[in-house]
């Protein structure tokens, strides 16, 4: 690694350019000093490694609770939409009573002038 500094900023920020897989290449070849080692780098490099692990684990927790949040808004939605059409229905259906009600009458009224037409 070019810069030598120990530093943890200044390590992760070569780890960083590096990117995962060349860190994690490197950390196979005991680049970074040998598994236990007191004093060596590797310890500082397992913590970046882990950092990266724990942001994409939160990424993922953060898109699924927007999906999740979306989902429910895209239900409601749905809900309202369901209701709305529930009561369109209703209307259609008191309509058509109503109608079939007028129908029966002037089937009734039919009905009666044509018996009063026939006594005569």
């Amino acid at each position: 690694m070019a810069n030598t500094t120990w530093t943890k900023p200044g390590l992760w920020t070569e780890l960083d350019a590096l990117g995962e897989d060349m860190v994690k290449e490197r950390l196979r070849m005991d680049f970074y000093g040998a598994s236990g080692m007191i004093g060596s780098k590797r310890a500082l490099v397992e913590e970046w490694l882990l950092s990266k692990e724990v942001s994409r684990r939160e990424a993922l927790h953060a898109r699924q609770a927007e999906a999740a949040s979306q989902a429910v808004e895209a239900a409601s939605r749905a809900a309202i939409a369901a209701e709305r059409q529930a009561a369109v229905a209703e209307r259609a259906n008191t309509r058509a009573t109503i109608a079939l009600i007028i129908a029966a009458i002037s089937a009734a009224a039919a009905i009666a002038s044509i018996v009063i037409s026939l006594e005569k």
